[in-house]
């Protein structure tokens, strides 16, 4: 049950919390239009920017903490004798939210990158699920062999050698 928690349902469900937070505070309002709203008065953007990325952490860090601390609660009230103890729990959960705060910083980034939100879910949010469900897929079946990256890359000029 903790391997499909940790693998899979303990990322899947703040990606998707990340990546419709992510599309709310600044494509879905540039695309909705009330970013222009925002702006028109002396507001820059940068501190609109800014303030938003730190919602975006905050709520993040705030999600991964109730979780750390609600399962340590659990652990101390549990009398079976489990090996797992309140130190090991918090490692543990720092390797989903050091993941997750990465994936939120590119789903921040499409967001202010792009001005619709239908390219900011292509890009950011796919991205964003591929991540995670792509190396638990890895997991499953048998590793595929991909090509070096220099043979995906044509070569145009007679000085570039691939690796």
């Amino acid at each position: 049950m903790g391997s499909i928690f940790y693998k899979l349902a303990g990322l899947l469900l703040p990606i998707i919390y990340m990546i419709m937070a992510s599309n709310n505070l600044i494509a879905g309002q540039v695309d909705s239009g009330s970013m222009a709203y925002v702006l028109s008065t002396s507001t820059k953007r940068r501190s609109v920017a800014f303030t938003q990325a730190v919602y975006l952490i905050g709520s993040l860090f705030a999600m991964f903490a109730l979780t750390t601390a609600t399962g340590c609660i659990c652990l101390t009230q549990v009398s079976a004798d489990i090996k797992l103890t309140c130190e090991k729990l918090v490692l543990l959960n720092l390797e989903p939210s050091f993941v997750l705060f990465a994936l939120s910083g590119l789903c921040f980034f499409t967001s202010c990158w792009f001005d619709r939100s239908k390219r900011f879910m292509a890009i950011g949010g796919g991205l964003s699920i591929f991540c995670p469900c792509g190396r638990n897929a890895r997991a499953v079946r048998k590793p595929v062999r991909c090509p070096p990256l220099c043979a995906l890359i044509p070569l145009t000029t007679s000085t570039m050698q691939p690796l």
